[in-house]
């Protein structure tokens, strides 16, 4: 009988033994909790002992005890109690207009395993109280020329241990210090953003570039006078006492570069460089000398034009020095210099043994004859784009009669638009797009955008363009028109930078 009873007493722990779940062999599984994503909305002015909102999660199998923690928080803007509190770490606030929303990562933990899920934390303006801090600008929008500096003036109120915070929204058009100053830097638009405390005023700024004409104008002794406009404010620079005439203006720096030329005593005309208003003179007054563009690269300055040696001469000036471009016998002209990355190139042409011209581009000195046409050519114009080469002016077709016509990297394309005697006295390219200037037997001022004219006179009267630039959308046409007497159109609109009371002419439009 005891023997009995020890046989059931031993049975009965290797069974119990047998249920115990530690063992290796149990058969006790933990399943994990579940949460899920979030949200909770809440004012920008609640505190840090406020609570946002209670994060939530499920155990419905094994009902274990969960706990809350923030695994990836927002610049530390929050906390969690274990039993899934959200508020405000201590010291932190919300700000509305610094951002809409936050979303933080919360973990959910039963003691054993834990599961993840993003909460989202919507943040509600505040309207401000009637003591709250309030700031006005003295302009909401502003137009300034590049490199132009205005003060922004700011009024404010309850202001008390606040200072004003200035911002840009696109510092390469406009920047601003923290004292309202607006510096103009690129052509464009751009927002500046004056902050107090959570109350924000806005200027929009508009930065137009500086347009500059070169070209002449008559005085009340019918003598043509050497002018330079800037942003329509005319500055002479020749005397008035003998004609001049100014044909090219280039901006480098804030250094203002004018080529043209000066009659002298003897009405020789003298080439002539002005920088910044100074003259100085490229020629000897031997013959006449008639500089045609300037252009600009570094410190080196290069003029082109002519020399009257009966016939013309194709020269350079560089940095003063003058160089012949052309050693034979017939006659040759430079009419544009455009230098990209240490290349010269100059258009023009050379006179051939038929009297013919034949449109020619220089480039390092060297010369290249752009038509093989059995007419004449000429290249009036240089632009440089990328690794494109144009080269615009006329040729002549089968009557003889000038075709407005452009050479890109040496191949003719030509804009037969049913006028005749057709000249392209300027060419401009941006972003792909070819936009010239020039005129047409029958007086009209035209400009061509990929070969589609656009005529900005009525043909009542003499008139021509000549000289093109774009910025962004606005096409600027320098040039001379006996009708309105003025020198610069904008997108088709005559400008009054004249009192159009006498003759005046538009030779070359530059903006910066």
């Amino acid at each position: 009988m005891k023997f009995r009873n020890f046989m059931v007493y031993t049975l009965a722990i290797l069974i119990a033994g047998a249920c115990e779940p530690n063992e290796p062999d149990s058969i006790y599984r933990n399943t994990a909790p579940e949460i899920k994503g979030q949200s909770f909305s809440v004012k920008e002015d609640i505190s840090d002992t406020q609570i946002i909102g209670k994060v939530t999660a499920k155990d419905e199998v094994d009902n274990d005890k969960i706990t809350f923690s923030i695994y990836a928080n927002d610049n530390d803007l929050f906390e969690i109690s274990p039993s899934g509190n959200l508020s405000l770490a201590q010291g932190k606030h919300l700000d509305f207009e610094t951002a809409e929303s936050h979303t933080i990562n919360i973990r959910a933990f039963d003691g054993i395993v834990g599961r993840y899920a993003d909460i989202t934390i919507a943040v509600e303006d505040v309207e401000p109280e009637p003591d709250s801090p309030t700031i006005s600008l003295s302009k909401e929008s502003l137009e300034l020329y590049t490199m132009e500096t205005e003060t922004l003036t700011a009024t404010v109120t309850n202001a008390d241990g606040l200072n004003i915070i200035w911002t840009s929204d696109n510092e390469e058009v406009a920047s601003v210090d923290q004292t309202g100053n607006v510096t103009a830097v690129n052509p464009g638009t751009v927002t500046i953003t004056a902050k107090l405390g959570k109350t924000t005023t806005t200027c929009t700024v508009t930065v137009n570039p500086n347009v500059y004409v070169a070209g002449s104008t008559r005085n009340a002794n019918n003598i043509a006078v050497a002018a330079l406009w800037k942003n329509g404010v005319m500055h002479e620079l020749s005397d008035g006492i003998t004609n001049a005439t100014a044909n090219s203006v280039f901006i480098s720096g804030s250094d203002v570069y004018v080529a043209g030329y000066v009659k002298d005593a003897n009405n020789v005309a003298i080439a002539t460089l002005w920088k910044n208003g100074i003259a100085q003179e490229l020629s000897n007054g031997i013959v006449d000398a008639y500089p045609q563009s300037v252009f600009v690269d570094g410190q080196d300055v290069y003029v082109v034009g002519s020399m009257d040696y009966s016939p013309h001469l194709a020269v350079l000036w560089k940095n003063g020095v003058m160089t012949e471009l052309y050693e034979g016998n017939n006659e040759s002209r430079a009419r544009s210099v455009s230098v990209v990355e240490g290349d010269v190139y100059i258009g023009g042409y050379i006179y051939d043994d038929n009297n013919l011209s034949v449109a020619t581009l220089w480039k390092n000195g060297a010369k290249q004859e752009l038509s093989d046409l059995n007419g004449s050519s000429a290249i009036v114009s240089v632009f440089i784009d990328g690794s494109d080469v144009y080269g615009a002016g006329y040729s002549t077709n089968a009557n003889n009669d000038r075709v407005a016509s452009y050479w890109k990297n040496g191949i003719a394309q030509s804009f037969d638009d049913g006028n005749i005697n057709t000249v392209i006295f300027s060419i401009y390219v941006k972003n792909n797009v070819v936009y010239a200037t020039g005129n047409t037997a029958n007086f009209l001022m035209t400009v061509w955008i990929d070969g589609t004219p656009q005529y900005l006179t009525d043909g009542t009267h003499l008139a021509e363009g000549i000289s093109i630039a774009v910025d962004r959308d606005n096409v600027y046409v320098a040039g001379a028109d006996l009708g309105t007497k003025q020198v610069l159109w904008v997108n088709g609109t005559v400008q009054n930078f004249t009192d159009g009371t006498t003759f005046a002419s538009g030779n070359s439009v530059f903006l910066k």
